[in-house]
C-alpha cells in the first residue's frame, strides 16, 4: 500500500518480450518516459527466447498466365527472400494445389543475406472452378511467412468469337489471320482439344449470333 509509506515505495513493472524490432519503433520514447518515472516505476525488461539471425520467406507467388485450363500446367512465379545475416544454402521449394501432396519442387543453391531469388514450377488443375495454388518453404522460426498461397479460376474452354471486317482476297490478307494463330498457337490437329475455342464471323452474320454464348469478342476492322 502506497500510502503507508510513500517514500520507500515504486511500483514494479515487468516488461515480457522477445526483442523484435517491431515492437520497439518507439525506444526513445520509451527509454525517456522510463527515465522521467524512475522514482515513481521500477522497470524489469525480461527478455523470452533466443536470437534470431535467420529467415527465409516466400515473398511472391504469380501466375504466369491470366488462363489457367483444366488439365493444363499452369507456370507458377515464386520468390523467396532471405532476411537473414547469412547465405542461405539448398533452399527447397515446392508447389501443391489444394490440399494434395506437392506437384512440383526445386531447389535453390544459395541465396545472398538479404537477397531474393524467383523459380517457375508448374501446376495442373484437374477440374472445373475455384482452386488454391501454394508455395511453401521449409518451416523455420517464423512459419507465417514460409508459404503463400493465391485463388485460380479453372476452365475447361473459353469462347472467342472473332468479327472480320475485312477477309480479304487471300486466307492471309484476312483482318483475323494472324490473331486466329496468336489465340491458337499449337498445330491444326490440336485445334479442337485447345482451351482457346474460336467462332469467326462477318459484321454481316451478328444478327444470329447470341453474343452471351462466348466469353470475349474481338473486332477487327469493323467500320459499320
Amino acid at each position: 500500500n502506497p500510502t503507508r509509506n510513500p517514500l520507500v515505495w515504486k511500483a514494479p513493472c515487468y516488461l515480457i518480450t522477445d526483442g523484435q524490432s517491431s515492437g520497439w519503433r518507439q525506444m526513445n520514447a520509451i527509454h525517456d518516459l522510463l527515465e522521467d518515472n524512475a522514482g515513481d516505476i521500477r522497470a524489469h525488461v525480461i527478455l523470452v527466447g533466443r536470437p534470431e539471425d535467420k529467415n527465409l520467406a516466400v515473398s511472391r507467388l504469380r501466375l504466369d498466365s491470366a488462363l489457367t485450363p483444366v488439365n493444363a500446367l499452369v507456370r507458377v512465379d515464386v520468390a523467396v527472400r532471405n532476411w537473414g545475416r547469412a547465405e542461405a544454402r539448398d533452399v527447397k521449394v515446392s508447389i501443391a494445389v489444394d490440399d494434395d501432396p506437392p506437384m512440383d519442387q526445386v531447389n535453390i543453391d544459395a541465396i545472398p543475406a538479404g537477397d531474393e531469388k524467383s523459380v517457375a514450377l508448374f501446376a495442373k488443375l484437374k477440374s472445373e472452378g475455384y482452386h488454391s495454388i501454394t508455395a511453401k518453404i521449409d518451416a523455420d522460426h517464423m512459419p507465417a511467412d514460409d508459404s503463400r498461397t493465391v485463388a485460380a479460376h479453372a476452365v475447361k474452354n473459353v469462347r472467342v468469337l472473332l468479327v472480320d471486317g475485312d477477309t480479304g482476297a487471300e486466307p492471309r490478307d484476312s483482318e483475323i489471320y494472324f490473331l486466329r494463330h496468336a489465340l491458337r498457337p499449337v498445330p491444326p490437329v490440336e485445334w479442337d482439344d485447345y482451351h482457346i475455342q474460336l467462332v469467326a464471323k462477318s459484321p454481316t452474320e451478328l444478327e444470329s449470333v447470341r453474343f452471351d454464348d462466348f466469353n470475349a469478342v474481338i473486332t477487327a476492322n469493323v467500320t459499320d
